[in-house]
């Protein structure tokens, strides 16, 4: 009855200090972590965004040496720009699929023929056929996909500023998404936007000046990470002062010849 209870709360109480100090030995789980050379998960975010071909990568042939050619453009330090032309059937989305498809055996690093390497945080891949992603907020909103929480909150709060414009918004992009992540960006058959003088069309000014500011934006005391793969059955042409002030900026990789069968 009461005298029970009141014992057992005795011994609660007089065994209370040696439990605090059983309960101050247990490790804590930062301490579980660092013992195991380990960090807390991630939050999440993806590595590959986007209709990524699955057949990239099983179906690619005889494109070593291409391959090698858009492993080299990648890694360049120099490269922002890379276009990957010829005709339909040549194998340019295959080419850039295989590339993506080999990340994780590389451990998101691509090595070029000189053994530099780039390492990619992730990729975003772009099928301009689909009308729905033939535009800017289509793209950032896969961007806020590979992004932490608290950056992807930041970035569709400020592409939502109405009071900003699209350069003000790009500048934002590049300043706070592009240079603190190395992605890269595939988009694949361009011709698609184009017109009869292989410039971006005029409905998609938007795309137009994200390319632009892919050859043109000086980061901040930082080195370039992010590079965009174009696909295209035709050459992208961009204005005369950007070409040329800027051409080691774009590479062009020319396939004369399809895969073969």
């Amino acid at each position: 009855g009461l005298a029970e209870q009141q014992a057992m709360e005795f011994d609660i109480v007089r065994d209370l200090p040696k439990l605090l100090a059983k309960l101050e030995k247990i490790p804590s789980l930062k301490d579980c972590r660092d013992r195991a050379g380990t960090n807390p998960p991630v939050p999440s975010a993806e590595r590959f965004v986007g209709p990524i071909p699955s057949g990239g990568g099983q179906h690619f042939k005889d494109r070593v040496a291409e391959l090698q050619r858009l492993r080299d453009a990648v890694v360049d330090q120099q490269c922002r720009v890379i276009c990957v032309n010829g005709h339909g059937g040549m194998g340019k989305s295959s080419l850039t699929a295989r590339l993506i498809h080999e990340l994780p055996n590389t451990a998101f690093n691509v090595r070029s023929s000189r053994g530099e390497e780039l390492h990619i945080d992730v990729a975003v891949w772009i099928d301009l056929r689909l009308s729905e992603q033939r535009n800017l907020d289509k793209i950032v909103e896969l961007f806020r996909r590979v992004l932490d929480p608290t950056a992807a909150d930041d970035l569709r709060i400020h592409w939502r500023e109405e009071k900003l414009g699209l350069l003000d918004k790009l500048d934002y992009l590049f300043r706070h998404v592009l240079a603190e992540k190395c992605i890269l960006l595939i988009l694949d058959n361009l011709e698609v936007v184009l017109d009869q003088n292989n410039r971006v069309q005029g409905g998609y000014k938007d795309l137009g000046e994200l390319l632009l500011r892919y050859v043109e934006y000086e980061y901040p005391g930082k080195q370039c990470l992010s590079r965009v793969v174009v696909t295209s059955r035709r050459e992208l042409v961009l204005p005369r002062g950007v070409a040329a002030i800027h051409h080691s900026r774009i590479r062009l990789l020319d396939l004369s010849n399809g895969l073969p069968e």
